[in-house]
């Protein structure tokens, strides 16, 4: 992603949240630009709570010098790539309150559409002792 096209940003936004919806869980988010000191706090901010990193900016007109991109990795990326054990929930549910809470990120409220089904004591078909 570049973190200075808010297209960008928020089709990988989006992207994290498709991703979700498919059942597969990420750890991080890369951006790339061609002076890291342009990547922006706001940026990393928007993709709370996993860890941002940038990636080194690979021209595509010539072939790319792999050890010195991989040498210039800092080490936040360097441990954002070794680390893939934290991860975080999707779907968080609260009995006390009777509530869930979806994380979905790059969606707006107003997309996201949920339905409650109903089983157990009204469709008795569903249940064990409803058996012959």
């Amino acid at each position: 992603m570049d973190p200075r096209g808010s297209i960008s940003v928020s089709s990988a936004l989006r992207y994290w949240g498709c991703t979700i919806q498919a059942g597969a869980q990420i750890c991080g988010a890369f951006g790339y630009a061609e002076d890291p000191s342009e990547m922006h706090q706001g940026v990393a901010e928007k993709f709370l709570p996993l860890s941002f990193s940038s990636l080194p900016f690979l021209p595509t007109d010539s072939s790319a010098d792999w050890g010195r991109a991989l040498n210039s990795l800092n080490q936040n990326t360097k441990g954002l790539l070794r680390n893939t054990s934290k991860v975080y929930p999707s779907v968080s549910f609260d009995s006390a309150q009777k509530s869930v809470t979806l994380f979905m990120p790059g969606f707006d409220k107003s997309e996201i559409k949920l339905y409650q089904g109903r089983f157990g004591a009204t469709d008795r078909s569903r249940r064990p002792e409803a058996r012959n």
